[in-house]
């Protein structure tokens, strides 16, 4: 199955990447999102 993987910089959502990278899965592009508001590091407002 082709993916996209939801990354951060942070390792859990790289090794969750890597687990389904392990399981036979393609991972077909990695997502990342920025906020515009740049105070928002959380994501709590657009």
């Amino acid at each position: 199955m082709k993916l996209a993987a939801l990354v951060s910089s942070g390792k859990d959502s790289l090794f969750a990447t890597y687990l389904m990278k392990k399981k036979g899965h393609e991972i077909a592009c990695l997502v990342t999102i920025k906020s515009r508001n740049k105070s928002s590091y959380m994501f709590h407002t657009p």
